[in-house]
C-alpha cells in the first residue's frame, strides 16, 4: 500500500447507478450497507462474549428526484400479479481528479423495499424526493485497480 494522497480522496457526487442497464438519471444518492450476521458464543471461565461470524447482509437506499412512476408500477406489478420483481445493478465511482481509477461495484437481485406512492406538501418549495430502501442478494468489485 502506498502512502495516502489528499487528491486521491473521492468526490461524493462523481458517481454514476445503473438499474438493469439503465442509467438512473435523477439519483441523487445511494447508500449500501453490508452487515455481518454474527452469534454470541459464551464460554465457561471467559467474561468476554465472543463473536462468530455467520453470514452476510445487504441493505440500502436510492434518493431520487420523484421524476418517473417506475419503482411504482413495479410495487404495483407485485400487488396485481404476485410476481416480485428483482433487478441487477452496477454503481460506478469515476473521481477524474483521484489518483485511484474506476470502481465498479455490481449489486444482484436488488428487492425494493417500500415506496411512498404520494408525497404532495403545499407548503414546500422544494421537488420532490424518494427515499426507496432496498435489499441486494449479492456484491461484487468489478476492475478494482487499488485492492488488497
Amino acid at each position: 500500500m502506498g502512502k495516502y494522497k489528499s487528491q486521491d480522496t473521492i468526490s461524493a457526487k462523481e458517481g454514476r447507478f445503473f438499474l438493469d442497464g439503465i442509467e438512473m438519471f435523477n439519483a441523487v444518492k445511494l447508500e449500501l450497507t453490508i452487515e455481518k450476521n454474527k452469534v454470541e458464543i459464551k464460554r465457561l471461565g471467559v467474561r468476554m462474549t465472543g463473536h462468530k461470524t455467520t453470514g452476510l447482509s445487504g441493505s440500502g437506499t436510492v434518493t431520487e428526484f420523484h421524476a418517473t412512476s417506475n419503482v411504482g408500477l413495479l410495487m404495483q406489478k407485485y400487488k396485481d400479479t404476485g410476481e416480485d420483481v428483482y433487478l441487477d445493478g452496477i454503481a460506478t465511482i469515476d473521481d477524474k481528479a483521484s489518483g485511484r481509477g474506476v470502481e465498479r461495484i455490481a449489486l444482484t437481485g436488488i428487492n425494493f423495499d417500500s415506496l411512498t406512492i404520494i408525497n404532495m406538501d403545499s407548503e414546500s418549495d422544494d421537488v420532490i424526493k424518494d427515499e426507496i430502501p432496498f435489499t441486494i442478494e449479492d456484491f461484487n468489485y468489478i476492475n478494482l485497480l487499488n485492492s488488497l
